[in-house]
């Protein structure tokens, strides 16, 4: 029986005039993470509250049992002191936004696909006649 994933909101509230900073650990993190076999190949997600700047990064967990080996990682306990030198961690429930039943947040992530909208001049698709 396959373990299941686990999914992790983590937000990062950047410290004055350290965003880009954390913006680039932010990219490290996933790196780390996915060379330490610890996440899935599921991308993630970079979220930015428009509030105060805080950042969520949305990954997924290999098992529920990642996290904690991620704690005796010496490579990732490295990884999260530099995060710790450029933000705040901080709960869900500190960011403004997530206190809504439908939360809006501005994506960051540079490799997102891009969603094409419909040509105007296109036809409509027929539907197949019984």
């Amino acid at each position: 029986m396959r373990e299941r994933t686990e999914t992790v909101i983590a937000a990062y509230r950047p410290k004055p005039g350290k965003d880009q900073a954390l913006r680039k650990l932010i990219r490290e993190h996933r790196r780390r993470l996915h060379e330490a076999r610890l996440i899935t190949s599921r991308p993630s997600i970079v979220l930015r509250a428009r509030s105060d700047g805080t950042l969520l990064e949305i990954f997924e967990w290999i098992s529920a049992k990642a996290a904690d080996e991620a704690h005796q990682h010496p490579s990732i306990r490295a990884m999260w002191n530099k995060l710790a030198q450029v933000a705040d961690f901080v709960p869900l429930s500190a960011v403004q936004e997530a206190s809504k039943a439908f939360s809006h947040f501005e994506a960051l992530n540079p490799s997102a696909p891009k969603v094409r909208a419909l040509a105007a001049n296109r036809p409509a698709t027929k539907r197949p006649t019984r």
